[in-house]
């Protein structure tokens, strides 16, 4: 996986200029942002979804807990986490899990409810 690291060592610029371009901002220089884009276009850089969680305190994510519903609507809700996975906005965690601790644990680390 590409970081802003390597696109600022091949442009030849900070990683503060090169995510103050990934996010438009106007400070950047017009040539800065040029050189940004094209490393950008040259190693193949993808935003990283859960960096971006980390960095701004938001996931972006929706969570839904799901009781015993059925392999069909299990297999329909994996092939809609496949479809979204690569998205730039949302990065689903299509897991799922076994055991009512486990299942308690995750649940306290996504909610501000915890559950016993």
């Amino acid at each position: 996986m590409i970081t802003i690291k390597e696109v600022a060592e091949l442009a030849k610029v900070s990683q503060a200029t090169v995510s103050r371009a990934l996010n438009g901002h106007a400070t950047v220089k017009e040539a800065n942002k040029v050189k940004v884009f094209a490393a950008i276009e040259k190693l193949g850089y993808k935003p990283n979804a859960f960096a971006q969680a980390l960095a701004s305190s938001r996931s972006n994510s929706i969570g839904m807990l799901v009781g015993s519903l059925g392999w069909s609507f299990l297999w329909s809700f994996n092939a809609l986490c496949r479809k979204y996975r690569s998205s730039e906005k949302y990065a689903p965690d299509c897991n799922q899990w076994a055991g009512i601790k486990r299942k308690r644990k995750r649940l306290n680390s996504l909610s501000p409810i915890k559950t016993g």
